[in-house]
């Protein structure tokens, strides 16, 4: 709701005007926003009752995003870097993050999703953008929230291809740290004033909602965050006696983060949850006839099935699968006493 309430702090006074069309970037940024609002409002506001009474137990392995700013520095030899890390006890060399993307590399891509940089709207705005893409660098609180972001969509696509470690970040909750004070406050907050970036966080509070978990992000002293080195230049991190070599972001991820800053989320994801949940039935249960039926289970109160309500993985990824609208590709994943579910990334 950033673009709503800077369109209203625009307006001279309390009974002051503003005229129509003289920040249209604005205008249609506030509408796009409503409509996400609009859609919230619209789901079933059903949830696991675990994290309705805030019981989610913690996931105990820590996700590590860090950036480097553009300041010219004999210790920031990778100016731009975006950098991503998670390990745990006993993984997989393919089932852990240890990845980095640069700003310049990014920035290619979100100017082809653009027809015309010169007369792109959010430039004509600019108390509220902090976007150009004239520009090559980028403000260091910025990066560090595209480099949460780019942790967060590397864990979904781990996820799509290693399903079993779903279990691992369903219905729990997920510490990322960070040493960025103003990306933790936002992220806290659930605010960015600034667009195109207020729509990052959308991102991650739909996550939240197909994962049903709480992703925290917590701040961490510089000295002491595990992915700074990956940010500026070196390509292997040890962890105990393990030793991970640095690989890029995944084409796939690359992708879902450029759609959703240049485009916002899809927000059929939001109608297709709400779809997939159980149909409502306020009928009385079954009533119990004799004591040889006590230990039949009857219908849950409310809703038709209790099965129904707890998605399988297949449809929880099939959610998944609509972040975003400009790219699709689809995987064929087996999963372990299910069908082949076919996948598809956006």
């Amino acid at each position: 709701m950033s673009p709503a309430l800077e369109i209203v702090s625009l307006i001279p006074g309390k009974t002051g005007t503003l005229a129509k069309g003289k920040e249209p970037a604005l205008d249609a940024e506030a509408v796009r926003s409503l409509e996400f609002v609009r859609a919230i409002f619209l789901m079933d506001p059903a949830v696991h009752v675990h994290k309705y009474l805030n019981l989610l137990p913690t996931h105990k392995s820590v996700l590590w995003s860090d950036a480097s700013g553009y300041e010219k520095d004999t210790n920031n030899p990778t100016p731009g870097r975006m950098a991503s890390l998670f390990t745990y006890p006993y993984a997989k060399s393919g089932q852990i993050i240890c990845a980095y993307t640069d700003w310049d590399e990014l920035l290619p891509r979100i100017r082809t999703q653009t027809s015309e940089l010169d007369s792109e709207p959010w430039y004509k705005c600019e108390s509220v953008t902090r976007l150009d893409l004239r520009k090559d660098d980028l403000t260091i609180a910025y990066l560090e929230l595209s480099a949460l972001l780019l942790t967060l969509l590397q864990l979904m696509v781990l996820c799509i291809r290693h399903p079993e470690l779903l279990t691992r970040f369903s219905r729990k909750v997920i510490i990322l740290k960070c040493d960025n004070q103003n990306c933790v406050a936002w992220c806290a907050s659930g605010r960015v004033k600034f667009m195109p970036w207020n729509r990052l966080l959308e991102v991650i509070f739909i996550l939240e909602i197909i994962l049903e978990n709480k992703i925290t992000v917590a701040w961490v002293p510089s000295e002491r965050q595990k992915a700074d080195p990956l940010s500026r230049g070196v390509t292997t991190v040890r962890e105990g006696s393990r030793k991970f070599r640095a690989r890029k972001h995944d084409r796939q991820t690359l992708e879902m983060f450029v759609n959703a800053l240049v485009f916002g989320p899809n927000l059929d994801v939001l109608k297709n949850i709400s779809s997939s949940r159980s149909v409502r039935n306020f009928t009385p249960p079954t009533k119990v006839s004799s004591p040889q039926t006590t230990m039949e289970k009857p219908n849950a109160f409310g809703r038709t099935s209790v099965d129904t309500w707890t998605p399988s993985r297949v449809r929880l990824w099939e959610k998944f699968g609509i972040l975003s609208s400009t790219f699709s590709k689809k995987v064929k994943t087996r999963i372990p006493g299910e069908r082949i579910a076919t996948l598809i990334l956006s």
